[in-house]
C-alpha cells in the first residue's frame, strides 16, 4: 500500500509538472504571437528653420504605429490605443496652441498651423448620427481626462458641428464629391478659443512617447519655462486608423526669439541654447530613444549656414564626413540632415541669412475682422489677398469654414462676395451653386438655432489669376443671454472661433536625399496628414464680440437694499412683539430711583464731613 501510494504521489507530480511546463509554453506561444500582432514602429525627427526676423523656428515629429488588435503593446501607449477601439474613431486630430503664426511675416509653416486655444476634429466610423454623437461624446470626455483639458464643453450640441467641405481629402478641382461626403466617416469639429495652454497639457502629451522627454527628440522640449516662453508654441495628437494599423502623430511646433539667445563663436545659435536645455559643462544635445527606429535632425539653411556639434567637438565644416559625429545629407534648397540614431550629445547651431530667403508665402493670405459698432448688430469682413510677385495660371481655388456661436445670429441673405472691389452674384439656392460658372463655386449654409446649434457657413471660391484680393461679408444680430450665461470675464468679450481657409495641396517639389523621412515630406509637399491630397490650411486670428452685458453689480445693490430694508422691518416688527404693557414706567421709576439714590449718597458724605470737624 505504501509503494502504491508513493507511485500515485509520482504520477501527480509528474503531471503537474507537464501541465506547468505546457502552460509556460502556452504563455510563451502567446507572448510571441502578441509581440509579432503588435508591429510597433517609433520614429523622431526635428526640423529646424531661421525665419527673417530673427526668429527660428523647432518642429518636434514623433510618429507611432502599431495593431489596432494587440492588447499588450511595448513602446506604444496602451491608453490611446484603448481610446481609439471605444470610440470606433477613424481619424481624430487634437491640437493645443498659444500665440499665433505670422504668415506675413513667417510664410508657410513648416507642418501647419493652427487656430489659439484647443481644436478637436474626428472622422467617426458610425452608421448612423447617434451612434456619431455617442462616439464624439466618448472622445471628448477621454482626451480631456487623458490631456488634462477642458474638452467636455464640446460636448453639447450648440458648440459642435459637422464640416463637409474641409478637414477631408481635396485635390483642388472645382468638383464637390457629395456622394464622399455622404458616404465618408462622419465628421465632427469643436473649439474652444478661449481655452488656456499651459504645462498640464504638455506633461501628459510627452508621457505618450516612449521615453517622455528624457530621451531623444522630445528631451529638447524639457523646459518648460522656454517652451511656453515662446511667441508661438502648438502641439498636437493625431490618431489615424488605417485597416488593422494604428497610427500615433505628435508635432510640436515653436517660434523662439534667438535675438535674445548669446551667439555661438562662429555666429550661429545652439538648438540646446535655443530651447533652454543647455545645462553648461555636462552632457548636453540629443541622446536618441532607445525604443526609436530612427532619430533625425533636419535643419532649413537656406539663405545661412549650420554647423554640427558632436560631443564637445565643433565640426568646422558642415559637409565633412567625421567620426565624432554623423554625416551631413543635403536636401533641396540647401537644406541639411544627420541620422543622430547613434550619436550622443549631438547639437547643432544655426546662423540665418540676413534676408527672408527660407520663407515661402501661401497661395492667399487670409484676414478677418469684426465690423459694426453697438451692442445690436454687426458684421464680419473676409480678406483673401494674393501675396504680393505671385503669380497663377488657372486662379486660385479656396473653401472657407466659419462656424459661428448660436448667440450670433448671421444674416444669410446679407452674404457678399467681392473679387477686386466689384461684386460677384451669390447662388440663393442649391441648384444655382455652380451652374453659372462664376466664383462662388459652392456654398452650405447650416443656421444656428437658440442654445442649440451653432451656424455654419462653407464656401468654396475661385479667385480668377489677374485678381489679388476676395472679400465675404455678412451681416449679424447679437443675442441676449441670460445671466447664468456669462462666462466669469464678460466685460472681456466672447471669443469667436478662428476661421479656416483650405487651399490646394502644396506641388511637390524634388525629391530630397536623406531617404524614409515623414517630416521632410510633410514639409516638402511629398506626403500628406489626411490622405494623399490633403488641402493646406490657413487659420484666421481670433475675434473678440461683445455682447450686451448686463450691470452684474446691480442684483448685489438691490440685494443689499432689500436685506437693509428687511432688517429694519424685522427689527420694527420684533420691538412690537416683545413690548410688555407694565414696563412702559419702568424706565422713568428706574431714573427716579437713580435720582433719588444719588441725593442721599450726597447728605450721607455732608453729615460724614460734620461729625470729622
Amino acid at each position: 500500500e505504501i509503494a502504491s501510494a508513493r507511485g500515485a504521489d509520482t504520477g501527480s507530480r509528474r503531471f503537474a509538472r507537464a501541465m506547468l511546463i505546457a502552460f509556460l509554453l502556452v504563455i510563451l506561444t502567446a507572448s510571441a504571437g502578441a509581440a509579432r500582432e503588435s508591429r510597433e514602429t517609433f520614429q523622431e525627427e526635428a526640423l529646424v528653420r531661421p525665419l527673417p526676423d530673427g526668429r527660428i523656428a523647432f518642429v518636434a515629429h514623433f510618429r507611432q504605429e502599431t495593431s489596432l488588435a494587440a492588447r499588450h503593446h511595448e513602446s506604444f501607449p496602451k491608453a490611446i490605443a484603448q481610446i481609439a477601439r471605444a470610440t470606433g474613431v477613424a481619424d481624430a486630430e487634437l491640437s493645443f496652441t498659444q500665440g499665433r503664426w505670422m504668415y506675413r511675416r513667417w510664410g508657410r509653416p513648416p507642418v501647419g498651423a493652427k487656430p489659439i486655444g484647443a481644436e478637436l476634429w474626428a472622422a467617426l466610423a458610425a452608421e448612423s448620427d447617434e451612434v456619431a454623437d455617442e462616439g464624439w461624446a466618448n472622445l471628448t470626455a477621454m482626451f480631456g481626462g487623458q490631456f488634462c483639458a477642458s474638452l467636455s464643453a464640446l460636448r453639447g450640441e450648440q458648440v459642435v458641428v459637422e464640416p463637409a467641405l474641409v478637414f477631408r481629402p481635396w485635390d483642388g478641382s472645382a468638383r464637390v464629391d457629395r456622394d464622399g461626403i455622404s458616404s465618408d466617416n462622419r465628421r465632427r469639429y469643436g473649439s474652444l478659443p478661449a481655452e488656456a495652454v499651459c504645462t498640464e497639457n504638455l506633461t501628459p502629451w510627452l508621457k505618450l512617447l516612449p521615453c517622455r522627454d528624457r530621451a531623444g527628440i522630445a528631451a529638447l522640449l524639457g523646459s518648460r519655462s522656454s517652451v511656453f516662453g515662446a511667441e508661438y508654441v502648438s502641439f498636437t495628437a493625431r490618431v489615424r486608423v488605417r485597416g488593422d494599423a494604428l497610427e500615433l502623430t505628435q508635432s510640436a511646433t515653436l517660434v523662439v526669439d534667438a535675438n535674445k539667445i548669446a551667439r555661438e563663436p562662429e555666429g550661429g545659435h545652439r538648438l540646446t541654447s535655443l530651447l533652454g536645455v543647455d545645462r553648461g559643462g555636462g552632457a548636453n544635445g540629443i541622446r536618441a530613444c532607445a525604443a526609436a527606429m530612427s532619430t533625425a535632425v533636419h535643419v532649413q539653411t537656406k539663405g545661412g549656414t549650420a554647423f554640427a556639434f558632436g560631443g564637445r567637438r565643433v565640426d568646422t565644416a558642415v559637409t565633412a564626413d567625421d567620426a565624432s559625429r554623423p554625416a551631413a545629407r543635403h536636401h533641396r534648397a540647401g537644406g541639411l540632415s544627420w541620422d543622430v540614431s547613434a550619436a550622443e550629445d549631438f547639437d547643432v547651431a544655426v546662423r540665418p541669412g540676413g534676408g527672408d530667403e527660407g520663407t515661402v508665402a501661401p497661395e492667399l493670405y487670409a484676414e478677418r475682422v469684426v465690423t459694426g459698432s453697438g451692442y445690436h448688430r454687426g458684421g464680419i469682413s473676409i480678406e483673401l489677398r494674393r501675396p504680393e510677385g505671385s503669380k497663377s495660371v488657372s486662379g486660385t481655388r479656396a473653401r472657407l469654414f466659419q462656424t459661428l456661436p448660436w448667440y450670433v445670429r448671421v444674416f444669410i441673405h446679407t452674404l457678399a462676395v467681392e473679387i477686386d472691389g466689384v461684386p460677384v452674384p451669390v447662388p440663393t439656392s442649391g441648384a444655382d451653386v455652380g451652374a453659372n460658372g462664376g466664383a462662388v463655386e459652392a456654398l452650405r449654409w447650416v443656421p444656428g438655432v437658440d442654445r442649440r446649434r451653432p451656424s455654419t457657413m462653407e464656401l468654396q471660391v475661385l479667385m480668377p489669376a489677374s485678381a489679388s484680393v476676395a472679400r465675404i461679408s455678412f451681416k449679424f444680430e447679437k443675442a441676449f443671454l441670460r445671466i447664468s450665461e456669462f462666462p466669469p470675464d464678460a466685460n472681456r468679450g466672447f471669443d469667436l472661433p478662428a476661421a479656416l481657409l483650405s487651399l490646394p495641396p502644396v506641388s511637390p517639389q524634388d525629391g530630397h536625399e536623406f531617404g524614409e523621412s515623414r517630416l521632410l515630406d510633410l514639409v516638402e509637399g511629398v506626403a500628406s496628414e489626411v490622405g494623399d491630397t490633403h488641402s493646406e490650411g490657413v487659420y484666421m486670428q481670433g475675434a473678440l464680440l461683445t455682447l450686451p452685458t448686463p450691470d452684474f453689480s446691480m442684483p448685489f445693490n438691490v440685494t443689499t437694499m432689500v436685506c437693509t430694508l428687511m432688517s429694519l422691518l424685522a427689527g420694527a416688527l420684533l420691538t412690537t412683539l416683545t413690548r410688555r404693557p407694565g414696563w412702559e414706567g419702568f424706565s422713568k421709576l428706574k431714573a427716579e430711583q437713580r435720582k433719588r439714590l444719588k441725593s442721599l449718597e450726597k447728605e450721607a458724605r455732608k453729615a460724614r464731613s460734620g461729625k470729622s470737624e
